[in-house]
């Protein structure tokens, strides 16, 4: 990772997070770092996206589009598109170069965790409807291929391993 986040001491990474915690009106509940780590996406309970530089701690670009508060963020495996997960019931796709949304999904309830396959084609999802849901070709459909079912409770994150 090229980012510089004085790992030498507590302190001073201390200080990098109060740092991005600072910039969003209320409190930060996920961030993802790019492949490259070049730049850190952060979410939380303000409903903005914010893409940072991750050397500079600049904020790079604010992204608004969710109703509630963001509950997961997660950047693709090429670092070329992000996916966000809200209570507003929303998972949504966005161009990491051009900061706009690509695609929205709707969901049956609000959603706590949304992730990228290693490919980027499809996408996992995980929320208060005790389900996991996997959007396959995500770009060209709306529609859920597979359903995981069998919770008792909500779902709390989702993950792919990382070759798929």
């Amino acid at each position: 990772m090229n980012a510089n986040w004085g790992s030498s001491s507590a302190t001073a990474l201390e200080a990098s997070v109060n740092k991005f915690c600072g910039r969003h009106l209320e409190g930060i509940i996920s961030v993802s770092f790019s492949p490259d780590g070049s730049k850190v996406a952060t979410g939380g309970c303000d409903k903005i996206v914010k893409v940072w530089d991750s050397t500079s701690m600049n904020e790079i670009k604010s992204l608004s589009g969710h109703n509630y508060q963001i509950n997961s963020i997660c950047f693709s495996a090429d670092g070329r598109k992000i996916v966000t997960a809200s209570h507003d019931c929303k998972v949504k796709v966005w161009d990491a170069e051009t900061y706009k949304v690509i695609k929205t999904l709707a969901y049956p309830g609000y959603v706590l965790s949304a992730c990228f396959s290693s490919d980027g084609l499809s996408i996992l999802t995980v929320g208060g409807d005790k389900d996991a849901k996997l959007f396959k070709n995500y770009e060209n459909s709306d529609e859920e291929i597979i359903v995981f079912r069998g919770h008792t409770g909500s779902v709390n994150a989702a993950c792919f391993s990382h070759d798929g």
